[in-house]
């Protein structure tokens, strides 16, 4: 099946494709040409890893990376309580061609195998699509009036309910269009904000592309501020949010792309309760009023 994300073409072979068209029907699409990224998805009992890998870095995330002797990466999920390797992906030298093996993990309480492809390929696609410049970004998104606001904060702090305020505020002029995982890209010397059909443990994605007016780092507090941010403070509340793995030419990348959105976009901190006026508090600070 094909499909589109954030402008990059993918074209997906998986012997479960019926979930993945259900969570990413608003995606297909039908391009002519070679695709950006080919994601070949198999279920395997017995996934073997290379031969002479040397691991690189830490874990990010659930994924354990490694080089292979050509000099290629691949990266590998294994849990403490299951004998198998869980799933194992093999890139080629340009993060285009992709092998992603997937064990059944059903069995030992873990989600049915259709759904974990789904949510594996969505990883394969966050670390790919760095190497044509673009980046996934922890947050959740809206659009307010066409153009894109992206609150981030570590899971639990509140970005949803915080989104659903504005969507309680403004009506129809906000639409919520990723609840997690947005894709960052610059185009035309414009940082766009697009949706994805991976949005974390919610299914709320839009396929739409806005210009991106702010990012907004969030924390709890009793009493309503915002201040923006520059500098290093600016710098590594982006680039803590950016999804990114330990492999040279993918983290030069992103660290373009960070300097690019921080070139255009500003950065601003929101202390923040549940209360309405949280919104107003941002929306002010950002500038909206002044419009």
């Amino acid at each position: 099946m094909q499909y589109t994300v954030a402008g990059f073409n993918i074209d997906v072979i998986s012997e479960h494709p019926s979930y993945i068209f259900m969570r990413m029907k608003d995606y297909q699409s039908t391009f002519s040409g070679e695709a950006d990224f080919t994601i070949r998805c198999k279920e395997e009992k017995n996934i073997a890893l290379p031969d002479g890998l040397v691991h690189v870095g830490e874990r990010v995330g659930r994924w354990l990376w490694f080089k292979k002797n050509d000099g290629t990466f691949g990266a590998y999920i294994k849990y403490t309580d299951i004998p198998e390797i869980a799933a194992l992906v093999d890139w080629d030298e340009n993060f285009k061609n992709i092998s992603l093996s997937v064990y059944d993990v059903e069995p030992f309480g873990g989600l049915p195998i259709a759904q974990r492809i789904f949510y594996l390929l969505g990883d394969v696609f966050t670390y790919s699509v760095l190497s044509l410049g673009a980046g996934v970004f922890h947050s959740s998104a809206i659009s307010y009036k066409e153009k894109g606001i992206l609150f981030s904060a570590p899971s639990g702090t509140g970005k949803s309910t915080h989104t659903s305020l504005w969507k309680d505020v403004f009506k129809k002029d906000v639409s919520i269009f990723n609840d997690d995982t947005p894709i960052l890209k610059i185009e035309n010397n414009v940082c766009f904000a697009y949706g994805s059909p991976w949005s974390g443990k919610t299914a709320i994605n839009k396929n739409i592309k806005v210009p991106l007016k702010a990012i907004v780092s969030l924390d709890r507090a009793e009493k309503n501020s915002a201040k923006k941010l520059t500098g290093l403070d600016a710098f590594y509340r982006v680039f803590n949010e950016f999804r990114k793995p330990p492999v040279g030419t993918l983290m030069e990348n992103c660290l373009t792309l960070i300097d690019g959105v921080l070139e255009r976009v500003p950065v601003f901190e929101l202390l923040c309760n549940k209360e309405k006026d949280a919104v107003t508090t941002i929306y002010n600070a950002v500038g909206f009023d002044r419009e």
